[in-house]
């Protein structure tokens, strides 16, 4: 009906979600024909999308948005390639990243590192979110600004340094330690989260930390992936400005590789090469889509030490618990999970996808859940909140660049809810997963082409 409507006069400018192709085959036929007629008597289409094809076959121009801040623009063919080739990334200044095939190794590679305030100072970097600011005769950097909700991966879109080239050489594919000299400008102290990304294949996610009015050093530990491309590693910071609107001051930022090998020697003298690892074997089905509903949740979803799941009293669902703002992202997650299909894994591989969880209270209060989907292999888009108003049942929308598997060792969606919100627990209904349209898939622009199209995979 909405669609119906918003179709029923020709105006000069048309603005179209890509949201219009979902929905059964029917209906997708019938809005692609809708839509070209709609298109061909209005002047000017601007249409939100993340499917090629479907960009190809409705426009000529393309502008690449990340952040809500503009990229390029100019025509399809020459921005898309420009998208491809950077396989969607962007530098610190918001302009494409090119990836090298490889990169190549530092001469020095050390095993570890550490910034005081000289090294901060000129190396911390702000983020849209999370700010950096210097004193005159401080004894370290104040950030403030932040939240749960920022990306852990990449660069981080918290305040982030880099750490140096030879590093980030060491501590491929061995486990690190990262230790963090904070104090809190709060006499009440303050919250922080900090995390270690590779901008390749993976990271941490935000592990959370108290931090008092006088300094601590707030530590962790994280397994690297072996690294790919080599786009540097960083640590990145973000604020709970719900515990505190005062800044947190950064003395001093250090990391060590904690397991010695072969090939790093302690003298750091050595060019580690990395032997790559014989591609792990497709399965006989790819899926492109999968839901859990129901009962099937219960079978599929698993608890852990933080995360209960219990079945709903009629059957028609879960019941998760527990969880807190420390939990790993990474892995199976630290909160409840469900493995996911071994057809999806692969159909995900590279591609963008969209998790779709239907959600409720389990009584009359608000609740927030959190949501991680974590390839258990080359990274995880880190714990995403959201709130569960009271009431009917609520769709709740993650998507997430899935990068490309090295070893295939399963992919997982997590769960966790937040206690400090509501004790009761959170309903959830159904899980859904869909991998979004890529450059060599055709099916959505054939739905376009063809109105006798039936039975096309959803995207």
């Amino acid at each position: 009906l909405v669609f119906a409507v918003s179709t029923a006069f020709a105006p000069e400018i048309v603005l179209i979600d890509e949201a219009i192709v979902a929905g059964d085959d029917n209906f997708r036929r019938k809005t692609a024909a809708r839509v070209r007629e709609f298109v061909a008597d209005s002047g000017i289409l601007v249409i939100a999308a993340h499917a090629p094809a479907l960009l190809n076959q409705m426009c000529t121009h393309l502008a690449w948005m990340n952040g809500g801040r503009l990229v390029r623009f100019g025509p399809i063919a020459e921005i898309e390639a420009l998208y491809l080739e950077c396989d969607g990334l962007v530098d610190e200044e918001g302009e494409p990243l090119i990836r090298a095939a490889a990169s190549a190794a530092p001469l020095l590679v050390e095993n570890a590192f550490h910034y005081g305030l000289a090294e901060l100072e000129s190396g911390m970097r702000s983020s849209s979110f999370v700010k950096v600011r210097t004193e005159e005769g401080g004894d370290g950097v104040m950030i403030e600004g932040g939240g749960p909700n920022l990306s852990s991966g990449g660069a981080t879109e918290g305040a982030n340094v880099r750490v140096p080239d030879g590093f980030e050489w060491a501590a491929s594919g061995r486990k690190i330690r990262v230790d963090v000299v904070a104090k809190s400008q709060d006499p009440s102290g303050g919250r922080l989260a900090i995390a270690y990304a590779t901008n390749d294949v993976g990271n941490s996610s935000w592990r959370w930390f108290d931090v008092p009015a006088t300094s601590t050093t707030l530590s962790f530990t994280y397994s690297v992936p072996a690294l790919i491309n080599g786009n540097g590693d960083f640590v990145g910071f973000t604020c709970d400005r719900s515990r505190s609107g005062l800044p947190i001051i950064i003395e001093a930022v250090s990391a060590s590789v904690l397991a010695e090998t072969p090939d790093v020697m302690a003298s750091g003298l050595v060019n580690p090469i990395l032997q790559p690892k014989p591609a792990p074997k497709a399965p006989d089905v790819i899926l492109n889509e999968f839901a859990k509903i129901g009962s099937d949740l219960m079978q599929a979803v698993e608890p852990s030490e933080a995360v209960s799941v219990m079945p709903s009293p009629h059957g028609n669902g879960i019941l998760v618990r527990g969880g807190s703002p420390n939990l790993s992202s990474g892995g199976r997650t630290g909160g409840a999970s469900l493995q996911v299909p071994d057809g999806f894994e692969w159909a995900a591989s590279g591609k963008t996808i969209m998790v779709e969880v239907v959600a409720r209270p389990s009584d009359d209060r608000p609740a927030r859940l959190a949501v991680a989907y974590a390839t258990n292999d080359v990274g995880n888009s880190s714990w995403c909140w959201f709130d569960v108003p009271a009431g009917p049942a609520t769709v709740i929308q993650l998507s997430y660049a899935v990068p490309k598997m090295i070893e295939g060792n399963g992919d997982f969606v997590g769960f966790m809810t937040d206690l400090s919100v509501s004790n009761a627990p959170v309903f959830i209904e159904m899980l859904t997963a869909r991998v979004f349209l890529v450059g060599e898939e055709q099916e959505l622009e054939e739905v376009f082409a063809d109105d006798s199209v039936g039975n096309i995979v959803d995207h």
